[in-house]
């Protein structure tokens, strides 16, 4: 019989109750309120009870301590399964990331949830190494790069790691894996006569941004979501002004880019005062990842211009993943940089074009002299758009 007692060097009671081999037990029930120890005490003589009987399992279990902690504390106490944890990280994280931030933590999640199966119903102190390394050989198995896997374990690590801190897991299984070896990727940039090329497979839209990609040096996140208010059209010095949007809010800075004239004549036959409309209409609502997106879409025309073979380069026999591809539109912004290297234009003054200069560095110029950005811009070689 289930009973309470004080001690008399404590301030609580103490839970008095037989172990399921006879052996009696004391607990401290961290409480000095008399009525509530014994109610403690009770629960704990019941789950002793069905463990005796073989009817304990980890639900039952779960529902005696919650009884626990709900008398002790008033409230009941927080159990989640490996997928309602995952769930509840990812909505309050996606309320803070940018969009592409948040698409790629939910595609971790999924992808996870999908590697564990229905191990993802049992208790979040149940994720092992094996579900871990399982994670890891599945996405292999895809083709993925060892840089994109070890994007994807980040993420769950991440997750699993806030867990800890919260006190609902001793320690995180992720940890034990190293992560996969990484060869830096060096991207190429395009000579004159691939951009020519290039432009000339190229529709509508997409020769605009390729203008714009090459003449700026801009990202193609950012390009993307230009709107005809952001160029400034004056007879001294036209110029392109935007905020980036790839970094986090910190380190996000405004860029002043002075328009080549042969972007500007391209921007001049298509601009009739449309103000806040996207200048790209029919690639804004793309997006960059995915088969469909503007990254796969642009390798499909470097394989029209030959500048390409195929969208995914194989690996190499006995290597993991598939190998990146030396060109993409970001190789224009190696374009850009590399042609106003070659014709003497300041590092520091690249930097700034580019936005790759500190804030200060760039403000001194930006506040300094529109004409001496303009300059430097038009040393850039003249591509004709047919």
């Amino acid at each position: 019989m289930a009973s309470i007692r004080r001690k008399p060097n404590s301030k609580y009671w103490y839970a008095c109750y037989d172990q399921p081999d006879g052996r009696r037990t004391q607990v401290s029930t961290k409480t000095t309120d008399r009525r509530v120890a014994m109610r403690i005490a009770l629960e704990y003589e019941d789950a002793v009870s069905e463990a005796k009987s073989g009817l304990l399992v980890e639900a039952s279990a779960r529902k005696h301590i919650d009884r626990i902690y709900k008398v002790a504390v008033g409230s009941s106490i927080n159990f989640y399964t490996i997928a309602s944890w995952l769930k509840w990280w990812l909505d309050n994280k996606v309320k803070t990331k940018r969009k592409a931030t948040s698409d790629r933590y939910i595609s971790s999640v999924r992808h996870f949830l999908e590697s564990i199966g229905e191990r993802s119903k049992l208790e979040l102190n149940h994720l092992s190494q094996v579900d871990a390394e399982k994670f890891r050989s599945d996405l292999i198995k895809t083709g993925k790069s060892n840089r994109s896997i070890n994007l994807e374990m980040k993420v769950i690590s991440s997750a699993v790691n806030l867990a800890c801190r919260s006190g609902y897991m001793e320690r995180n299984p992720f940890n034990s894996l190293d992560a996969l070896p990484v060869k830096e990727s060096i991207k190429k940039d395009f000579s004159k006569k691939q951009i020519q090329m290039i432009l000339n497979e190229a529709k509508e839209d997409w020769r605009g941004l390729i203008l714009f990609g090459f003449y700026t040096g801009a990202r193609i996140g950012d390009l993307t979501q230009l709107k005809w208010s952001s160029l400034k059209i004056t007879e001294n010095c036209p110029i392109l002004r935007f905020t980036e949007t790839k970094k986090q809010d910190k380190h996000k800075r405004e860029l002043v880019i002075p328009l080549h004239p042969m972007l500007l004549k391209w921007v001049m036959t298509r601009n009739s005062g449309k103000g806040t409309k996207y200048i790209f209409p029919d690639l804004q609502p793309m997006g960059t990842g995915g088969n469909k997106g503007l990254s796969q879409s642009f390798k499909r025309i470097l394989i029209k211009a030959g500048i390409i073979k195929e969208l995914h380069q194989k690996q190499d026999v006995g290597s993991v993943g598939r190998k990146v591809s030396p060109f993409s539109f970001h190789s224009l912004r190696h374009s850009f940089k590399s042609e106003l290297a070659k014709r003497g234009v300041a590092s520091d003054l690249r930097d700034v074009l580019s936005g790759h200069a500190k804030p200060s560095v760039a403000e001194s110029y930006v506040h300094r002299d529109h004409n001496l950005l303009m300059s430097a811009i038009c040393k850039l070689p003249d591509i004709k758009v047919s």
